[in-house]
């Protein structure tokens, strides 16, 4: 039996107050300008959900998403969190008082925070704690509990927490070597379970003061525990095989868990168990078949005797039941099913219009638009409300132009295809079973551009005078690859890539009859392209790791200088005039950023999706797409009008050094880094010898994005480092200076 003692605990109980570790707390939140139109109701994995009624659910997620119903699921309106952790547990007491579980693990270690509302999700009261929190458990209003890990001053170890006013305060009431904790179910004050890794079960019949093991009978690691009174429960486990391979078990005990025997054991990984009565239960995860996974939901009607399995898409990840006929299962990609069957059958509660990975976009007012992707290829009529279906035949669509609301042009692989009725019918212009269409760019009904690569490894220009009845090849470039064209007039005009290692620029003041090499320097590849006169214009860059960089011109690409260097990959520049201009990005931690003075600084528009693609028609509206059918609008510009007393916990897990741009580089470079919190920052260069020589920053900085050009003219060519210092953030990278 654990008890206080045991662990050291003398005379009174010990309180460990955690709000002495309390970091923030939220009061008002930021929410991003751009809205989701598809998928409906997100694209984010969903990883637990909680009905109060037939009608009135919550369900949460990655990057902080949070979302209510009070239809049963048929539709979702969006909470705001006030954060960007992934949170993993919902449970609600009633229809008013709530709570929501989330973790992060970042510079600062693992942390938790705990999200409470007393009005039905309106506003929420968060909590960031330097502890690891892996389930929680409310027996009502007051009285609920914790399990997870935490840091003694040696070593992490496993805890269980009390709370006994509503999670506003915990005290710790037992610690140690537990086998990780996974979850923790009571049926009333005094009377609860825990399971967790290699078979661990702990009981107490007192509300935790004292917890007694138990005899599971396996030591798989236990997902989750379910009791409907105070003998009979169930709890579901997995172990792994090897090469991605688990199996899961489901154990059952009519003893009050005195013994637990298993009932089934199965090909995959099952992480939420549901009971609603002694003989109606459910699992949901996913199943193996064969080299198979998809996501299942497993059932029985006989206590767990016997189990019906149930294929109904993606990884799942957390199932509710009301009572034994109606409930709700959530997975991977925002899938949300529901069942008024017993989980015999399962309707798709999303409203997925538009399903296919969309890469180019084009909109020519604030209402008529077209969108393409790899499968499929929409346009509408309202703004983006509905979407219909065009044909086009096949082929994988890269980018769309259109001239007027009628006539307009698709490229991809292996094709070219010409609308004159605004998307209704299509034909194919031109056929290239060798060639990937990447770029399209019209600057009438007859003149235009395309740009492409070869499956021989060469960047081509081809151009049309006829509407694209015929194409000519205006210019090849062996060993590379060009990825997006634009001109500003019938004759002035660049197109962009990346040719053995390096970034091109090329150009042509004559529509293409000549096109000369501007650019060849830094490494990796330019994505796109966007002048708005002869002089002025930006370009994306991407290399390596998840990194991109945007450089800018102002004498029309003869030289360009870097503006920007972020932690994700960029796609499109888009700039509607000289100062305002945005950049989207795709990867881990993408998001679009906007610009007001031509490039000097980039405010983050918190978008949680990346994008592909962005179109702006003016600087309000705007719409951005996708992989995983995303697509977006925006009236504001992007900007969020709810921005006062934002917290900094947003900004928590974005403290982050970029490499440099460009790196190699002669003479110049650009350094920039973001701040989680203002605080004192020291950037320096040091040489191999770890000689500090020279200081570029020392001063205290606001929260943010931060960016400085280093001159190394006076140094000698060789490798350096630089060094940021940011409070208790430190990182270093190097750069290569060559002349």
């Amino acid at each position: 039996m654990f008890s206080e003692r045991q662990y050291g605990f003398t005379g009174k109980k010990l309180y460990l107050l955690l709000t002495n570790i309390l970091l923030l707390q939220l009061n008002s939140f930021a929410q991003s300008g751009w809205t989701l139109l598809n998928p409906l109701p997100t694209v984010h994995n969903l990883t637990s959900i909680y009905f109060v009624d037939h009608n009135t659910g919550w369900m949460v997620g990655a990057e902080g998403i949070v979302l209510k119903s009070i239809d049963g699921g048929i539709s979702w309106n969006s909470q705001i969190s006030g954060t960007t952790f992934n949170l993993n547990k919902v449970k609600f007491q009633d229809n008013n008082t709530g709570w929501i579980l989330g973790n992060y693990s970042g510079w600062f270690g693992p942390q938790t925070i705990i999200l409470k509302t007393t009005d039905g999700g309106s506003t929420w009261n968060t909590k960031l704690y330097r502890l690891v929190f892996s389930s929680i458990f409310f027996i009502d209003a007051n009285i609920g509990w914790g399990v997870g890990s935490m840091y003694d001053g040696n070593e992490w170890v496993d805890a269980v927490w009390k709370s006994t006013d509503g999670g506003e305060n915990w005290f710790l009431q037992i610690s140690g070597t537990l086998y990780g904790l996974s979850s923790v179910f009571f049926i009333d004050h005094n009377i609860g379970w825990i399971v967790g890794g290699q078979g661990t079960i702990l009981k107490t019949t007192n509300g935790g003061d004292n917890w007694n093991f138990q005899t599971s009978g396996t030591d798989i690691n236990l997902n989750s525990v379910c009791f409907i009174d105070k003998d009979v429960g169930w709890t579901v486990g997995h172990y792994s095989l090897g090469f991605g391979n688990y199996w899961s078990t489901v154990f059952k005990t009519t003893d009050g868990g005195s013994t637990w025997l298993p009932k089934l054991n199965t090909a995959g990984e099952f992480g939420s168990i549901f009971f609603t009565d002694a003989v109606n239960g459910w699992a949901a995860g996913y199943k193996i078949d064969g080299s198979i996974n998809y996501g299942a939901v497993i059932s029985t009607t006989d206590g767990g005797e016997n189990w019906g399995v149930y294929n109904i898409g993606p990884y799942l990840n957390s199932i509710y039941m009301i009572d034994s006929e109606v409930g709700w299962t959530v997975g991977d990609v925002g899938k949300i099913f529901k069942t008024e069957d017993s989980g015999e059958t399962w309707t798709v509660l999303n409203r997925d219009v538009v399903n296919t990975d969309l890469y180019g976009v084009d909109f020519i007012n604030h209402s008529k638009g077209w969108i393409v992707g790899h499968g499929s290829s929409y346009y509408t009529d309202d703004g983006g409300k509905i979407w219909t279906q065009m044909s086009i035949g096949w082929g994988y669509p890269n980018a769309v132009d259109f001239v007027n609301d009628l006539v307009g042009w698709v490229v991809g692989y292996p094709s070219i295809w010409h609308t004159t009725d605004g998307g209704v019918s299509w034909i194919t212009q031109n056929t290239n079973p060798s060639f990937s269409f990447n770029s399209v760019f019209f600057i009438d009904e007859n003149n235009g551009w395309t740009v492409g690569t070869s499956n021989w490894d060469y960047g081509s220009i081809l151009h049309t005078s006829n509407g694209g009845m015929n194409w000519e090849e205006q210019y090849r470039i062996m060993n590379g690859s060009l990825h997006y064209i634009d001109f500003i007039d019938h004759l002035k005009g660049w197109a962009v890539g990346g040719a053995e290692g390096h970034q091109i620029v090329l150009h042509t003041n004559d529509g293409g009859v000549n096109w000369a090499l501007q650019y060849n320097s830094a490494e990796g590849g330019l994505r796109s392209v966007d002048f708005i006169d002869s002089l002025n214009g930006w370009a994306t860059a991407t290399w390596g790791e998840p990194s991109g960089a945007v450089v800018k011109t102002t004498d029309g690409g003869f030289t360009w200088n870097g503006v920007l260097s972020i932690p994700f990959h960029l796609s499109n520049v888009e700039f509607i005039d000289d100062l305002n201009g945005w950049i989207g990005g795709y990867g881990p931690n993408a998001t679009i950023l906007r610009t007001t003075d031509g490039g000097i600084s980039w405010i983050d528009q918190n978008s949680p999706e990346g994008c592909s693609h962005i179109c702006m028609v003016d600087t309000n509206t705007g719409f951005a797409i996708g992989q995983g059918s995303v697509i977006l609008r925006t009236t504001t510009g992007g900007v969020t009008f709810v921005c006062e007393n934002v917290s900094d916990l947003d900004l928590f897990k974005n403290y982050f050094l970029n490499q440099n741009y460009p790196n190699p580089f002669n003479s110049t470079t650009i350094i920039s880094w973001q701040l989680a919190v203002g605080s004192r920052v020291q950037l320096s260069i040091y040489d191999l010898s770890g000689r500090e020589v020279v200081m570029l920053v020392n001063e205290v900085q606001a929260a943010g994005l931060h960016q400085i050009e280093f001159n190394g003219s006076g140094m000698a060519s060789g490798v350096y480092f630089y060094r940021l210092s940011a409070g208790q953030f430190q990182q270093t990278k190097k750069l290569l200076l060559m002349k």
